[in-house]
């Protein structure tokens, strides 16, 4: 089934796999929203569905308002370790049984533990995005004390490291030089 936007598969409930053919029809309408990254799990890294994410070179690593693992990608909505697959809403309503809001309109943070939290941090503000109800957020990152300084400038940072400003499909992010 064709439509001007999208180029469905068409479902017939009598196949085998029709259900995967479904949810592919939902990927497609994900990637034409530009809502969803998908990027390999770094080496190392355990990212959780639920969880939010940083892009570091061409992978994701859990975020944290640390001020090394930041910007703040998406909230990941898959859970995956080093090399897998995992995609990751970067804006819009998102639902968890791990978020336990206060109500609805609050703002989302980010603390330096990876956690969202109600109350922002003393450094490295990064706003998640704001609570719908209790178990809903509605993602849409936004930093609100760190100045982004453009791609390649040199930033030395308060861990005694200096980093080179990268920017990867519009996402900015800080790439360890000495």
């Amino acid at each position: 089934m064709s439509t001007d936007v999208y180029e469905f598969d068409t479902v017939d409930p009598s196949l085998l796999g029709w259900d995967a053919l479904l949810m592919n029809n939902f990927d497609k309408i994900e990637a034409y929203n530009y809502t969803l990254l998908r990027y390999q799990v770094a080496s190392g890294e355990v990212i959780i569905s639920g969880e939010a994410v940083n892009l570091y070179r061409d992978y994701w690593r859990t975020a944290k308002a640390d001020g090394s693992r930041q910007p703040i990608a998406g909230v990941a909505i898959e859970s995956g370790i080093s090399g897998e697959w995992v995609r990751a809403r970067s804006k819009g309503p998102f639902t968890a049984n791990c978020f336990n809001f206060i109500g609805s309109g609050e703002y989302i943070y980010l603390n330096n533990s990876g956690e969202f939290v109600s109350t922002a941090p003393s450094t490295n503000v990064e706003i998640v995005g704001y609570a719908l109800a209790h178990d809903k957020l509605f993602i849409n990152p936004l930093p609100v004390s760190i100045i982004t300084p453009a791609s390649n400038d040199i930033v030395d940072k308060s861990d005694g490291h200096t980093y080179r400003v990268v920017s990867n499909n519009g996402m900015i992010g800080l790439e360890e030089i000495a």
